[in-house]
């Protein structure tokens, strides 16, 4: 059985030993997470009989029982319940409705911005897609709201990056919750489409094979990671950034697969995708959710063991000048990533 499947097998079981115990906050948690993985791996890898394994399918299915006990999110949001959203302790930010839509693009149709922005308090990503593959601020656009998306800009939403995204000849189906990881995705899938070819087996990039399902999707269309070390090699085959790049990405793979608990990377694919933006002429400030949380809690740190006495008056002024005075960030979107690291939110 798939390592991660097992793991999500055992956290459904620590959860309902909790759930047992009374401890249901706690175990709700875990039977999202266990949830969530295997919902990942069902996406990830489409073809995997993975529905012959009872043990699986009993998983998901209690799983999904005990968190159906929770309140119906859709129906508060419909609601305008901001007091009922604020006692939730946990959002299964995945959930599609009927409409094709998240939790959060169902709060776009509602038009209640105080309730997105308490949901990108408990960790709602200012990316997520829909069933149709559009992002928050696409389907804002679609809904012709200026102030909704006024809204979405001031929390993180980049209109020249969805521009750039979008434009083009190859329209792409997105299943990627994070705009710049698109963005790469994209370059590296166009460069992977100059060749007609699906022969690796003399590609600089088969190392990852021992990292990767082949037959693993990436978020963008069907493509997979084949398409991924196909479009990799077009990129980097004869250049002498490679050696460099090759070794980062290998060094970090093998850090990530010994150390499980690492929470900064939401998928290993994001490790091959962060890294590049050095060796390429990325246009954009890098503003994955997962990096700018690393700074700053670097950043905290750092301040914590110079000065704690000042800590916070000396974070304030540092994230200003860092993020917000040279415009690179927004600063309810700065305040949203701090409210979430003291939240301990991941």
């Amino acid at each position: 059985m798939d390592e991660n499947l097992s793991k999500a097998i055992k956290i459904y079981n620590s959860g309902k030993k909790l759930y047992e115990e009374n401890d249901k906050s706690k175990a709700f948690k875990l039977f999202q997470k266990s949830l969530n993985m295997i919902s990942e791996f069902k996406k990830l890898n489409p073809n995997e009989p993975f529905n012959m394994n009872t043990i699986i399918v009993n998983t998901e299915a209690e799983c999904i029982k005990y968190l159906n006990t929770l309140p119906n999110v859709f129906e508060l949001i419909t609601k305008n319940n901001l007091e009922e959203v604020k006692k939730i302790e946990l959002i299964n930010f995945r959930e599609i409705n009927e409409s094709g839509n998240t939790v959060l693009h169902h709060i776009i149709d509602v038009g209640d911005m105080g309730i997105l922005k308490e949901m990108f308090k408990k960790g709602g990503m200012i990316d997520t897609t829909n069933g149709n593959g559009n992002t928050l601020l696409e389907y804002a656009c679609l809904k012709k709201d200026p102030n909704i998306i006024e809204f979405m800009a001031a929390h993180g939403a980049n209109m020249q990056k969805h521009i750039f995204f979008r434009k083009g000849e190859h329209k792409f189906y997105l299943n990627k919750s994070d705009i710049d990881l698109a963005i790469l995705l994209k370059l590296i899938i166009i460069n992977r489409l100059k060749t007609q070819s699906t022969d690796i087996t003399s590609n600089i990039f088969l190392f990852l094979e021992k990292y990767f399902n082949l037959n693993e999707l990436i978020g963008l269309d069907k493509f997979t990671i084949k398409d991924l070390l196909i479009g990799l090699h077009n990129m980097f085959n004869n250049k002498e950034s490679y050696k460099s790049y090759s070794t980062i990405i290998n060094e970090e793979l093998n850090e990530y697969d010994k150390n499980k608990s690492i929470k900064c990377i939401y998928n290993k694919i994001d490790i091959v995708l962060v890294n590049i933006v050095p060796f390429i002429n990325y246009p954009y400030n890098i503003a994955s959710i997962f990096i700018l949380k690393n700074e700053i809690k670097c950043l905290m740190n750092y301040i914590l063991k110079n000065n704690k006495k000042e800590f916070k008056n000396i974070l304030m002024i540092k994230l200003f000048e860092n993020y917000i005075q040279t415009g690179l960030f927004p600063e309810d979107y700065i305040g949203i990533i701090i409210y979430n690291i003291l939240s301990k939110i991941n």
